[in-house]
């Protein structure tokens, strides 16, 4: 019998069914009368707002844990005490449900054990030995290509997490303490030390630190990454062999602890439960290995990384073009497991189901099954967590016959996972896969487009809209390839028009944080569906197909054994031609990409919204997707969207112009390690660019120096000065020209003369990239561009002061000479930048009556005193600035320097230095005073 809303006979189901909207759930589709229409009230929707405001406002205005608790307390019990008042009980619910999540973070982000090993660690680092159990299995990063833009290649490495229990400390007097600790840590080990096992006990040798704080303006902070998986520690080794793995059962490590005195009996029951839950993910990941190794002898060495990312998500594997192509064409998601690969996993056995004709709620449950063991066999990783139920939720809406995605479902698929980790609300990859599914709320519901016949007429004459059994009817007498082509249509005009929203939506919080632009991901992301799909379907093949043949190799070997034949006993192995197959689709998914990402105008490098734009952007358009009958008309959101996007192109216009009144020159040096990275924004708006390299990856200077120039609105480079042609002051020119348009390239005397492969990629991408190469000596200036039509401020000029070209340099020998020397001067300060400038004889600007100098770059990173004396005595500079790395860090020469009364910065120690200089004065800023701020 059917019961309308709210008028189900027992009270206590009408209660619950008000707040989880179980009339729906509890009727079937063939009892509900045809004008039914489910009830609109979503209550998960106003819960998951209260918990993403609770969560905001312990991240940024952090409160004690027994203040959230008693806000939780005081909440539900005036809730009890209004329950006759419904709005008053329901808001005092919501104020319960938001601080539950509030204190929730809290004790996630903000509360660790006393006797954390964080807590022992310090920025510096420090010699230790530490024992504790795996708990995870190691990642491997391999050795990326041959780079010739690199000084040093990095070495094979291994990552993995720890939960460390003890910690040995050595005394000055040569004392040894084992303290117990309880925390989790970070461990990267050189080599190749992938056998270690999820539960293994073992002991490290290594450097203990607390994780750097970021360098430089946008960097990623490494403090919160770890934070978020409560880790305050990292641990280093050079070593391999610096892992010993102990015994496997901690009641055989008991005694030995206990001779020395270091564990209680708590520490004791504790590492016992962390072996008791370890015995199932050694299990698991004994399944994970086997995945791999089964990919990896069935498919090439070109597919296989990019098919165990796409099943096991282990993305350490593939190499840095490949991720590249990937990401500048929006692809990347491919190799993440996502709602997109669960999804195509449940699309696919739910249809091999409904070939055998299961039941829709027996298919439902198997579904469930199949993505939970699934999501265990990829490490429950949080971006499976996220897809994983997701698509449980769905399978549940199909059990109960709901709609696939609603908000309630969506709302209850956000509070699990932050119910889980609530810092994923602040994590990319959760942002985007919300907004993305988000999005699908806004649409409308499929249904059947009656054709031109199948509506019929009014009292009037007119057409009215045709009924589901009058389209059900049309559609019964259409002949099926007329149906067919209809439905192929309608369909590829929704996955279009779908893949076009899902980029308007997310394309803003992109360009924020990655700063690309990918137009042609509306293309491509589409037809990636059926490639995409017979790839993991192909790899998923190859897993069934090695573990059939492992079974029936061990079914031969039992019968060849128990003699029952003669001869040898030959075994079909099926798995290398589902290999094969595996190989073909995952080339043609590549091919494809690799197609769409030669294509023109297909994907920029821009600069990005600034964070309260993007906030401003987001929160309506979140609030109206939980409560849609918010939601304001089409017309009116479409022209507040234009109108938000107008006023983020003002904000640039209006950044420059104030930067153009004031006449501020800004000079950023970045922190690249040892390098130099220097850019220069000029007050009427020009770009230079003082070298651009380092000796660590040139990846990394080039993305720093890249997000300053985003953070700066800029797009063009007008000019790049190379210093002198060592790596690390020019390797990161090749990346640079990629991503921005560079009006000319300003290089010493001698540049391409010296023979190495890094030089030949430099000057091969500046003939592709058609960017003029201008040899500079002294006297030259850098001027306007003819088309600019800009004057530049009187008061402002970059001159060069060596080298003059008097005499040749022999650049094999001594590139440092020929080093190109910069003066810039502005408002009556002055800067100079000297390069490496190391000359056998006294360069003959300095031969010149002195000029004084409000700040200098001392030469060869601050590293050779020697060199830097004839330039402190010509200039006698107010401040030194050092751009240099810890490893070549000369201490006794800043010391002296200290002592002589120079003010130094030093970016190895204080970050980005950035010097300002406008009517004001002249203003050092050092990134580090900033963020302690």
């Amino acid at each position: 019998m059917w019961f309308p809303a709210g008028r189900l006979p027992n009270r206590r189901l009408r209660e619950i069914s008000t707040v989880f909207s179980l009339e729906v759930l509890v009727m079937d589709r063939s009892c509900r009368p045809p004008s039914y229409q489910p009830p609109s009230y979503q209550p998960l929707a106003l819960c998951l707002l209260s918990v993403l405001i609770g969560i905001m406002i312990d991240r940024f205005l952090p409160f004690a844990w027994f203040f959230w608790f008693a806000i939780v307390l005081s909440g539900l019990s005036a809730a009890y005490l209004f329950r006759k008042h419904q709005r008053v009980a329901t808001c005092c619910i919501l104020l319960a449900v938001g601080s539950f999540f509030g204190l929730r973070h809290h004790l996630h982000f903000y509360r660790f054990q006393a006797n954390d090993p964080g807590f022992y660690a310090n920025t510096e680092g420090k010699p230790c030995c530490i024992e504790g159990t795996v708990l995870e299995m190691p990642r491997l990063l391999v050795v990326p290509s041959p780079d010739p833009s690199r000084a040093f290649m990095p070495q094979e490495s291994t990552l993995f997490t720890l939960h460390a229990d003890r910690l040995r400390d050595t005394e000055a007097d040569g004392t040894v303490h084992w303290h117990p600790v309880d925390g989790r840590v970070s461990v990267r080990v050189a080599g190749n030390r992938s056998e270690l096992g999820s539960g293994e006990r073992v002991r490290l040798f290594g450097e203990l630190s607390k994780p750097h704080p970021p360098q430089n303006p946008g960097d990623a902070d490494r403090r919160i990454m770890l934070r978020n998986r409560r880790i305050l520690a990292e641990l280093r080794s050079n070593f391999p062999g610096s892992v010993h793995v102990l015994s496997g059962d901690s009641s055989q490590f008991r005694t030995h602890d206990t001779q020395h005195g270091t564990l209680h009996g708590a520490q004791h029951e504790k590492i016992g439960k962390i072996f008791r839950s370890s015995a199932v993910s050694a299990s698991l990941e004994a399944l994970r290995r086997r995945v791999r190794r089964t990919i990896q002898a069935n498919m090439s060495g070109d597919t296989a990384p990019i098919a165990t990312a796409m099943v096991l998500g282990i993305r350490e594997e593939i190499d840095e073009g490949t991720n590249r192509i990937l990401r500048e064409t929006g692809t990347i998601h491919i190799l993440a497991i996502s709602g997109l690969h669960i999804g195509l996993l449940a699309a696919v056995v739910g249809g091999m189901l409904t070939l055998f004709g299961m039941p829709r709620r027996l298919t439902a449950v198997l579904l469930i099954l199949a993505v939970l063991g699934y999501l265990f066999m990829t490490d429950v990783r949080p971006p499976a967590i996220r897809a994983t139920v997701l698509v449980v939720v769905a399978c549940v809406a199909l059990y109960f016959d709901r709609r696939i995605i609603s908000v309630n479902s969506l709302a209850f698929t956000a509070l699990v996972v932050l119910a889980v980790n609530p810092t994923e609300m602040f994590q990319l990859g959760a942002q985007l896969s919300f907004l993305g599914t988000g999005v699908f709320l806004w649409l409308p519901q499929r249904r059947e487009p009656p054709g031109p016949d199948d509506k019929p007429e009014t009292t009037d004459g007119n057409k009215a809209d045709a009924t589901p059994n009058e389209r059900r009817r049309t559609r019964a007498a259409m002949s099926p390839v007329r149906l067919s082509l209809r439905r192929f249509r309608d369909g590829i005009v929704r996955l279009f028009l779908g893949s076009l929203c899902i980029w308007l939506t997310l394309m803003p919080l992109i360009l924020g944080r990655i700063h690309l632009f990918t137009p042609v991901a509306i293309l491509v992301n589409p037809l990636l569906w059926l490639p995409l799909t017979a790839s993991l379907m192909g790899a998923f093949s190859v897993v069934a197909a090695g573990f059939f043949d492992t079974i029936t190799g061990t079914i031969m070997d039992m019968i060849a054994f128990t003699g029952p034949v003669s001869g040898p006993v030959t075994v079909l192995h099926v798995a290398p031609f589902f290999g094969w197959i595996a190989d073909t689709a995952v080339r043609s998914l590549l091919g494809l990409i690799a197609l769409f990402h030669k294509m023109p105008f297909g994907y920029y490098w821009l600069p990005g919204p600034p964070l309260w734009w993007t906030i401003i952007f987001y929160v309506p358009l979140v609030f109206w997707t939980l409560v849609p009958s918010m939601r304001p008309r089409g017309r009116i959101l479409l022209v507040s969207a234009v109108a938000w996007v107008s006023v983020g192109f003002l904000h640039g216009y209006l950044r420059d112009r104030e930067i153009a009144g004031n006449e501020r020159l800004g000079i950023h040096v970045c922190s690249v390690g040892h390098g130099l990275a220097v850019l220069i924004l000029a007050p009427d708006g020009t770009t230079t660019i003082y070298d651009a390299g380092s000796l660590s990856s040139p990846w990394s200077s080039a993305n720093i120096l890249s997000r300053q120039l985003w953070h700066a609105g800029k797009t063009r480079i007008d000019w790049v000065v190379l210093s002198h042609p060592d790596n690390d002051h020019f390797n990161a020119v090749v990346l640079l020209a990629e991503r921005f348009r560079i009006g000319e390239v300003v290089v010493p005397p001698g540049m391409f003369e010296k023979r190495n492969d890094s030089l030949h990629l430099l000057q091969d991408t500046l003939e592709k990239k058609n960017i003029p190469v201008r040899v500079g000596r002294k006297g030259d200036r850098f001027d306007m561009p003819d088309d600019s039509g800009s004057s530049r401020p009187s008061s402002y000029s970059v001159r060069i002061l060596h080298p003059d070209g008097s005499a040749a340099v022999d650049v094999d020998k001594n590139a440092n000479a020929a080093s190109l020397v910069l003066l810039i001067e502005h408002l009556g300060y002055r800067v100079l930048l000297s390069g490496d400038l190391d000359t056998p004889r006294r360069p003959t600007f300095l031969q010149e009556p002195p000029i004084d100098i409000d700040l200098l770059f001392l030469p060869h990173h601050g590293g050779k005193s020697d060199s830097a004396a004839p330039l402190l005595a010509w200039s006698t500079p107010e401040h030194l600035l050092i751009s240099g790395g810890r490893f070549w860090r000369n201490p006794q020469s800043i010391d002296d320097y200290l002592r002589k009364g120079y003010r130094v910065h030093e970016t190895c120690d204080h970050g980005m230095i950035s010097i300002r200089i406008d009517h004001g004065g002249m203003n050092v800023e050092r990134f580090s005073e900033r963020m302690s701020e």
